[in-house]
């Protein structure tokens, strides 16, 4: 027959079980050894005496199996768990108390009636995919990209204790725009950049105004991100992929951006190497 063997701690000091035992000289020296309260001199006072044969009765034991002692190093008294809750009793009322609860508590635990309590940790959740989730929502609902973001931020806050928009130093938004918005190559079209390649003409030109970098990808792809002076024109928007499902969010520009450009085109004109440099117009005669 197997045995469930543990020790319980009070003020750092062990106090052994097994089964439905508890070593009441362990329990005398983690109160302290109070003097007078030694578990031989209790257990020869007469109400210990009473409740000991009255516990051996109603459990159909005799004395010798509900309380006993072992000789020798390492032994002490054992008693059956109600007589070593009623010794606890003369020991202190705050040891009495913490037998009661985690002495109990922990045999049963053993015994395997009933599951120990744990403490159950709330995982918070993650902060980008959150904010992919509430941006989404924030979409479906009809807001622009702006806005969107801003709702998506108070999202992650509430459900991650988090706020992104903070993290990264943006703290407020423009107002939301009723104004068309440009990807690269509309930018391009607009300020009659040369070249056939529109995109990258106008990617080029966002990045020597200093309105956004580029990068590469694991895929070792061009990623274009705005830079904190470009935040001010750049909307972020979902863009169908090509050849396949699904899209992809890149930026768009505020129209506003035009005047900005213009203004840099205008400075890289007085110049010769200017790559945007427009071709002088042919003299008429």
């Amino acid at each position: 027959m197997s045995t469930n063997k543990g020790i319980l701690v009070y003020n750092e000091k062990p106090i052994n079980f097994r089964d439905e035992m508890l070593c009441l000289t362990d329990m005398w020296k983690a109160a302290g050894k109070p003097a007078s309260s030694s578990p031989a001199e209790w257990q020869r006072s007469a109400d210990a005496e009473k409740f000991i044969e009255f516990i051996g009765e109603t459990q159909n034991m005799g004395i010798s199996h509900v309380i006993k002692s072992n000789p020798g190093k390492g032994g002490g008294t054992w008693a059956y768990w109600q007589i070593a809750f009623a010794y606890a009793k003369k020991l202190s009322p705050e040891f009495h108390a913490w037998v009661n609860q985690a002495a109990r508590e922990k045999m049963e635990v053993l015994a395997g009636k009933q599951k120990e309590k744990t403490v159950k940790r709330v995982r918070k959740p993650s902060v980008l995919p959150t904010f992919r989730t509430g941006f989404g929502i924030a979409k479906i609902l009809g807001l622009d990209d702006n806005q969107a973001s801003i709702y998506a931020d108070r999202y992650t806050s509430k459900k991650c204790n988090e706020s992104p928009l903070t993290l990264m130093g943006i703290t407020h938004h423009e107002a939301p725009e009723n104004t068309k918005t440009l990807n690269a190559s509309e930018i391009a079209e607009r300020l009659g950049l040369p070249g056939s390649r529109p995109g990258i003409a106008g990617n080029q030109l966002l990045k020597e105004a200093g309105l956004h970098t580029d990068s590469r990808d694991k895929k070792n792809k061009i990623v274009w991100t705005p830079t904190e002076s470009g935040m001010r024109f750049a909307r972020l928007s979902d863009t169908g992929k090509a050849h396949s499902d699904g899209s992809v969010q890149t930026y768009r520009w505020s129209e506003r951006v035009l005047a900005v450009l213009s203004s840099h085109l205008a400075v890289k004109g007085g110049s010769a190497s200017g790559p945007f440099a427009k071709k002088p117009e042919t003299a008429t005669m």
